[in-house]
């Protein structure tokens, strides 16, 4: 659905799209560097 790459808050994407669960976790594995899968 996006032909383009452009940096985007997660409450856009929530509006654009509507699927806040994937924009929050979207942001969640491409942002903290400490995740449960990846500890540290």
């Amino acid at each position: 659905m996006v032909d383009r790459v452009v940096p985007v808050r997660p409450e856009q994407v929530r509006g654009l799209v509507g699927w806040p669960a994937s924009a929050e976790l979207l942001m969640a594995w491409q942002g903290p560097p400490a995740t449960p899968d990846r500890p540290g």
